[in-house]
């Protein structure tokens, strides 16, 4: 898929911006290991799959029956671009607590946006102003074009 989109006219690496929600996230720390954007955007991300399922499960063995476990934690730490998470602080589905400790084990460049009172689907968390912001605020800061746009 990525080569695909590599092929388009005017497709250009320094222009490129993976955007990764929620079980998304997982998958697409991993895309920028293997081929770095320009910029990563994770909306609602987690530390491993394995870890949201033992707070959800905790009375079944949930880590011995994962497969993929989606252990973005052990590998965010190679990361060689800027990094925005986005996070609500009362997410019921991704504890927020799980997306700053993926956050805080990430190099630098990065940037942490809490957005107050959000549960995992709601508006403001999923298309709202401060994800939009942050968002444009990123682009603005990292991904510029040959005109400088």
């Amino acid at each position: 898929m990525l080569s695909a989109v590599r092929a388009l006219p005017g497709a250009d690496d320094g222009r490129l911006v993976y955007f990764g929600e929620s079980l998304g996230s997982g998958v697409a720390v991993q895309l920028a290991i293997e081929s770095p954007p320009a910029a990563l955007v994770l909306r609602s991300p987690f530390t491993s799959i394995a870890d949201v399922g033992a707070r959800h499960f905790w009375f079944l063995p949930v880590r011995r029956l994962l497969w993929d476990r989606f252990d973005s934690l052990s590998r965010v730490g190679r990361l060689k671009c800027p990094l925005l998470v986005v996070a609500g602080d009362r997410d019921t589905v991704v504890p927020f607590d799980l997306s700053r400790r993926l956050f805080d084990a990430a190099p630098e460049p990065k940037v942490f946006v809490t957005v107050p009172s959000a549960d995992h689907n709601d508006f403001e968390l999923a298309a709202g102003a401060p994800l939009m912001d942050a968002v444009l605020a990123c682009l603005r800061d990292r991904v510029r074009g040959p005109d400088g746009v």
